[in-house]
């Protein structure tokens, strides 16, 4: 709630991912359409949340490696693609506020999703979405208003996208200005806190009437 995306202060041609860990948060997607982008960006950089899944530098985490990751580890080395992945570890909240801060694009390209909170942080922040067309995020991003919407398999789809935030300051301002705007009144800490006391006080008032 206390810091903002600015466009001046970015790492350029940078994505960031909250999640990798498992297939139905889509990362394969977006490897495959980062194998596309690294050509036109040389400088990209993608950046993933939580745990290296891939790390191999010991016994006991080759034998803790997923199958998931294992296909994860193939792609990254099909694509060439080992310089651009990044993961960060797990980040406390002031590390995840900064990271955000620094990123040119939020992306999430989950396969399901119910409630995004990753998306619903980077909103707050400001951070320009590109994101897939799945649960409820529909309800956070409107399509070419505060952010894009994509088909999760399209990742064709999504490199355009991104490509358009990239080379288009004005978009990617507009897109931060308007999630911005939506998120805080969302998540609005003082009228969500007073609106959930109020349902409480009416169920325990309609209790006890019963």
């Amino acid at each position: 709630y206390n810091r903002e995306w600015n466009i001046k202060n970015i790492d350029r041609h940078s994505i960031f991912c909250s999640q990798a860990g498992y297939p139905i948060k889509g990362f394969h997607f977006m490897l495959k359409a980062l194998e596309i982008l690294k050509d036109i960006y040389p400088d990209i950089k993608l950046f993933v949340a939580g745990p290296n899944i891939i790390d191999k530098s010991s016994l006991t985490k080759r034998l803790k490696i997923t199958g998931y990751a294992n296909y994860i580890v193939k792609l990254i080395k099909k694509y060439k693609i080992e310089d651009k992945v990044i993961f960060t570890g797990i980040l406390k909240e002031q590390d995840m506020a900064k990271r955000l801060q620094k990123t040119h694009i939020f992306s999430s390209n989950s396969i399901l999703e119910n409630e995004s909170n990753s998306l619903s942080e980077a909103a707050i922040l400001g951070v320009p979405a590109v994101v897939s067309y799945v649960g409820g995020i529909p309800d956070r991003v409107e399509q070419r208003k505060n952010g894009f919407l994509y088909p999760y398999t399209e990742y064709s789809m999504l490199v355009e996208y991104i490509r358009q935030v990239f080379d288009d300051d004005e978009l990617a301002i507009k897109f931060s200005v308007e999630s911005r705007k939506k998120a805080l009144t969302r998540h609005d800490r003082v009228e969500n806190c007073k609106r959930t006391i109020e349902i409480y006080k009416e169920i325990i008032e309609g209790k006890s009437e019963r």
